[in-house]
């Protein structure tokens, strides 16, 4: 397994905590031969030449518990080693060893120790330098840092058909073991028929992984791979294949399919990536993980620019987005729907209480995960926006990371600060937080990309073995273009977010200015709006909501305020609501088109009659209704007021004069 097909199992693994454990083959117990039946001298040459592929575990642990680690639930040796198992290599010449690629590929970016060797008495060797490399096949060759000398395997082509061979491997991680089984078939190269692989019914483990596969005579006749999904069959790749292989370049060669998680069409692509060797491990890691980055940036460039038309805000099908509008304090997917034209995913969150009315809402879109931090009251803003393990410590309530200990899955209650920390802007000028923190029981890392906003985030997260946290990063930053939102939160919260940095560039034409007991005003380049506090309560408990969306403003589209929304406290049912509507397309839904004829015409629910509607009083006008009328202008403001219970005509007019004299109309 490439590196490439790696990554393309663990985007579509159900948990990211197990995907490390793809690097590791599986299979059956079968067979009809003795593994006794083996010479004893062949014995001790396997036992001499057949070693552990291991790595060092990480000196200290950043994570806490909600209770300490039952670790005597733990085999002895993995308890006590300070070395995990991840596969198994032989010596094929003197300081020359094989192993499988994806044995090798499992240190790259790994938080584990460097790659090393292991013998039956427990000596470390460390591996220098790649000799050979190739992902198609699986296979690969080093040499070690002062390595033992050993007799090397014979080799030999492969046996006849149903002759006994015997798979030699690191099973399960629990030392060096013999098991026996039959040479079955040979199995043509998925993808082009290149070549075959060998077939065979011995059994194979997690660790058996880049093991000798040997005829009775102990001669090595493949490199073991894997363990086919379905039947009790495991594959090997030929000696002579590894034997042939070049000394002078390293391949990455694979096929993947390639989709944009927004969009529904995806594409299959070709990796065909080479570099010298041989390299010292730790520059054939650098290299591996420059040319995997290299070829899927041009994969992803590729399908951008094949459907850019198709990619929302572009193209017919964004349309019907562009002209609606939604409230999204919870972040919102923007995704292509069924029949291709974009929309929301509007799955209901799930919430996890904090304490001080604080709470975390989480729901899966594509094993991306989107979350809403509604910081606790008591949350010093500095904690909130700056610091990395209060804001992870209050996801956790949601994303209830355990770590398995033999049979007590473990809580994880803190990660600690991130182990990265940055800032990216995204096409619409909106700043998000970066950060990435190290899960090292797994190999692996959990990532966010957080907006701040008034409550506290909106959050993109996503869990990743350690060697794909680069191309994880990108995928969740790409996503945050395609995000709706909306910015909420009471008086309050928005003083401490209007000091916070950075904000979204759209605060820069902004002007939101309150006085508590008085007033309220919000100026951007499109309107002015001054509410006083006899129209609507403005005290630190209201509510205000900015109802930022996307739409056409020339001929760019834009994330811009399309509403502002005045509540009192805790949205009891009074509330103030300004909407910006434009002219729709003709291609739309009749629905759209209606509303933009009721405001066009001045019918209802814009006649500026109150109404009853769920136990309250209700009534509407458009602030620019003349240029609307007359032609002037394709943007309409749209103004609502709703009261508590009944209220009469004349009470509700005088409210809704006094909202609509505050308006000033700024775009045409």
């Amino acid at each position: 397994m490439g590196l490439l097909d790696f990554m393309h199992h663990c985007r579509s693994s159900r948990g990211f905590a197990r995907c490390f454990m793809i690097f590791l083959c599986t299979a059956q117990l079968i067979g009809t031969v003795r593994a006794d039946s083996l010479d004893s001298s062949v014995q001790r040459r396997l036992h001499d030449a057949v070693f552990e592929v291991v790595q060092g575990k990480p000196d200290s642990d950043p994570l806490t518990y909600e209770k300490e680690l039952p670790l005597d639930l733990l085999p002895f040796t993995e308890r006590t080693s300070k070395y995990r198992a991840i596969g198994t290599a032989f010596a094929i010449e003197q300081n020359r060893f094989v192993t499988a690629a994806h044995v090798i590929a499992a240190g790259i970016g790994s938080q584990y120790g460097p790659l090393a060797m292991r013998d039956a008495n427990g000596t470390i060797y460390m591996v220098d330098k790649v000799t050979k490399y190739s992902a198609a096949e699986d296979y690969a060759e080093f040499t070690l840092r002062d390595g033992p000398r050993v007799k090397p395997l014979d080799t030999d082509t492969r046996p006849s058909l149903n002759e006994p061979v015997f798979a030699v491997g690191n099973a399960l991680g629990e030392g060096i073991v013999i098991r026996d089984g039959l040479y079955t078939s040979d199995t043509p190269e998925e993808r082009s028929g290149r070549w075959k692989w060998l077939r065979f019914s011995a059994a194979a483990s997690p660790g058996n992984s880049g093991g000798p596969l040997i005829d009775r005579k102990g001669r090595v006749i493949g490199v073991i791979l894997r363990k086919s999904p379905n039947e009790n069959l495991n594959s090997a790749v030929a000696i002579t294949q590894v034997q042939h292989g070049s000394q002078e370049s390293a391949s990455l060669d694979s096929r993947v399919t390639y989709g944009f998680p927004p969009m529904l069409a995806t594409e299959p692509a070709e990796i065909d990536e080479h570099f010298a060797l041989p390299k010292p491990i730790a520059d054939f890691y650098m290299a591996a993980a420059a040319a995997h980055d290299t070829a899927v940036e041009r994969i992803r460039t590729r399908y951008l620019t094949n459907h850019a038309e198709q990619i929302f805000p572009h193209g017919d099908a964004s349309e019907l987005l562009l002209n609606q509008l939604y409230v999204a304090p919870f972040p919102r997917a923007i995704m292509q729907r069924n029949d291709e034209t974009w929309g929301v995913n509007e799955s209901p969150p799930q919430k996890a209480q904090l304490e001080h009315n604080g709470f975390v809402e989480s729901a899966a879109v594509k094993n991306i995960l989107y979350l809403r931090l509604r910081a606790p009251d008591d949350l010093a803003p500095a904690s909130l926006y700056g610091d990395s393990k209060v804001f992870m410590d209050m996801l956790l309530k949601a994303l209830m990371v355990r770590r398995p200990v033999g049979s007590d899955p473990v809580r994880v209650i803190s990660l600690g600060s991130a182990h990265e920390d940055a800032t990216y802007k995204d096409e619409y000028g909106r700043s998000w937080q970066v950060r990435g923190w190290r899960l090292p029981f797994n190999d692996s890392v959990i990532l966010t990309v957080a907006l701040p906003t008034p409550q506290g985030y909106v959050v993109i997260a996503r869990g990743c073995p350690s060697g794909l946290q680069a191309q994880t990063t990108q995928s969740l930053e790409s996503l945050t273009a395609f995000t709706y939102v909306s910015l909420q939160g009471t008086l309050k919260q928005w003083q401490s977010y209007l000091t916070q940095s950075p904000r979204p560039d759209l605060f820069q034409s902004l002007d939101i200015r309150f006085e508590y007991g008085k007033s309220f005003e919000f100026r951007s380049k499109r309107l002015a709006l001054s509410v006083s506090n006899s129209v609507q309560k403005i005290d630190p408990a209201s509510v205000l909501v900015l109802k930022t969306t996307y739409f056409r403003d020339s001929s760019s589209v834009v994330w811009d305020v399309g509403g502002v929304y005045l509540a009192d406290p805790e949205q009891r049912g009074n509330w103030i609501d300004v909407l910006r509507r434009h002219r729709p397309p003709g291609n739309l839904p009749d629905n759209i088109a209606e509303r933009w004829h009721a405001i066009e015409t001045g019918a209802h629910p814009y006649t500026a009659v109150a109404y009853s509607t769920n136990g309250g009083t209700q009534i509407e006008t458009i602030a620019n209704a003349k240029k609307i009328a007359s032609k002037e202008s394709d943007t309409a403001y749209t103004v609502t007021i709703t009261r508590e219970g009944t209220v009469d005509q004349a009470a509700m007019k005088a409210k809704l004069d006094a909202v609509t004299s505050g308006i000033a109309v700024l775009e045409h």
